[in-house]
């Protein structure tokens, strides 16, 4: 019997150069860290003119840069008021054009925030999208930062290279159920991957004719010349 057809997968890939190596392969196991923040007017607008510019930088835990003014809400084991965890993204299959570059094929996702004591979520969130220049909680737009850690026995504990941030707005503040425990009080957040600003500025925003027209004193005289 020809013993090549018990091959592992592996040895299949040691054979072929065409194979791109798992940077998670060196890992026993690996988790991942989160980190939700709100950014001020200015550096949210140039997030989504230019994230695709800036894809290098963002993807390699470079954004936001100390220059941005940012203001954390919460971060795995870091902040004390609230935690942030089980996150899930739901993706859309093959992805959408008008979505987030970095996001790729997000579209909604949802994650769990415990507040610790007396913290209120809600004035804590309200305080924070007003420093940041937005006039309510469903009109800010917020990142969740998704930071991979590898463990291993023959490697020490490292944050891998590969950052994932997406910007999305939160669905129905008004109707979120909460819960509480001994932890505290447990928010489930959803949220919706906004619409690409500049995909939609350039294929929405902007209507394009083929007719030009002359601006009278006013509306009636300007419609029938």
């Amino acid at each position: 019997m020809d013993n090549t057809i018990s091959a592992t997968l592996k040895d299949v890939v040691d054979k072929h150069e065409g194979f791109l190596e798992n940077p998670l392969d060196v890992y026993d196991s690996y988790t991942y860290t989160l980190e939700w923040f709100v950014c001020d007017r200015k550096t949210t607008r140039t997030f989504q003119e230019q994230e695709a510019f800036k894809m290098e930088t963002i993807v390699s835990d470079g954004w936001p840069t100390p220059e941005n003014n940012a203001i954390t809400i919460a971060k795995t084991g870091v902040t004390t008021e609230f935690t942030v965890s089980d996150l899930t993204v739901e993706a859309v299959g093959v992805g959408n054009g008008d979505y987030s570059k970095i996001a790729g094929t997000a579209d909604k996702l949802s994650f769990t925030v415990t507040q610790v004591g007396n913290t209120s979520l809600a004035n804590s969130l309200q305080t924070v999208v007003a420093l940041c220049g937005f006039s309510s909680i469903t009109d800010a737009e917020y990142f969740i930062k998704i930071n991979f850690v590898g463990h291993g026995t023959h490697v020490k504990k490292k944050k891998l290279a590969q950052t994932k941030v997406i910007p999305f707005k939160i669905v129905n503040y008004q109707n979120l159920n909460t819960t509480t425990d001994a932890r505290g009080t447990t928010t489930v957040i959803s949220g919706q991957v906004p619409a690409d600003k500049v995909v939609m500025d350039t294929d929405v925003a902007k209507t394009q004719h083929g007719f030009s027209y002359k601006v009278a004193n006013n509306l009636q005289a300007s419609l029938t010349r």
